[in-house]
């Protein structure tokens, strides 16, 4: 019904992926997918935006979410999968220059990954982003030094931060108590 009441006023719908699961979603109806573990996208008949919670959510520390992932990650272009998005939710982003940290230098890493057939490897598009880095201007990029942080560190910090935005009183003292 929903569907039918936005086409009526030229609007399309773009849903997340758990819509899949009743198995009578209308196919003019686009899937973003997020999470897809059971590969419901592969056997839908859906165009699909691909925003892979793993590998393009910029929300997430770069112990998380590194640079090196996110343009390694293979977006699979095809008939059914229209494109990428790399999400940004802001509810523990506190103010523009994080965002900014958040997204920079990941923004141009999925945007070379979605639109390049041929991407260069990831040492040279590392070359070439130092070298066109500065011409965005933007003041709070993340530094090279943290783009892609060494694995032994990640986990921790991943904890941290998962600690730091919770709502939960208890693990919020926890994981500021450890040091």
């Amino acid at each position: 019904r929903i569907n039918s009441y936005l086409r009526s006023k030229g609007k399309k719908v773009i849903t997340w992926n758990e819509s899949l699961n009743g198995g009578n979603l209308c196919e003019d109806i686009t899937v973003q997918m997020w999470m897809d573990p059971k590969n419901r996208s592969k056997a839908s008949k859906n165009k699909i935006i691909n925003s892979d919670f793993f590998h393009m959510y910029a929300d997430y520390p770069y112990e998380m979410t590194p640079l090196k992932k996110v343009y390694e990650y293979n977006t699979d272009i095809n008939d059914n999968v229209i494109g990428t998005d790399i999400p940004i939710w802001t509810e523990y982003i506190p103010d523009f220059e994080k965002m900014e940290y958040m997204c920079f230098p990941r923004f141009i890493a999925a945007a070379q990954s979605a639109w390049s057939c041929n991407k260069p490897d990831y040492n040279t598009f590392i070359n070439e982003l130092i070298e066109i880095l500065p011409f965005f201007d933007i003041k709070n990029a993340a530094k090279r030094e943290e783009w892609d942080p060494v694995r032994i560190t990640r986990l921790k910090k991943i904890i941290i931060h998962f600690g730091s935005i919770s709502k939960n009183e208890r693990i919020r003292i926890f994981f500021s108590n450890k040091k």
